[in-house]
């Protein structure tokens, strides 16, 4: 199989970043494995949505337990504390 960059991910949609070849046709059947921070994976499913330029949107019918989505958010938030910082006060995030 082919690893792309999870860029956006709810509990029943995901972005992935690809950058040869497009993934999947939109409507096109699409299976895969979300790999998350702590190591742990979970099988999704679904169907290619909307493309863009370099990603695809997948909306998912197999997905992620809202669960699942808080203990990322915890993560992300015990690991970025000033960026969730500075969207709670409605600061400037630094340009990418």
């Amino acid at each position: 199989g082919r690893t792309y960059e999870v860029i956006d991910i709810s509990e029943r949609s995901a972005k992935l970043r690809f950058g040869e070849g497009l993934p999947a046709d939109v409507e096109q059947p699409v299976n895969g494995v979300i790999r998350f921070s702590d190591g742990s994976d979970l099988p999704v499913e679904g169907a290619a949505f909307r493309r863009a330029q370099n990603s695809l949107v997948i909306i998912l019918s197999k997905g992620i337990s809202f669960r699942r989505m808080v203990l990322e958010q915890l993560h992300l938030r015990q690991k970025y504390p000033r960026l969730f910082q500075r969207l709670a006060a409605n600061e400037p995030l630094p340009a990418a």
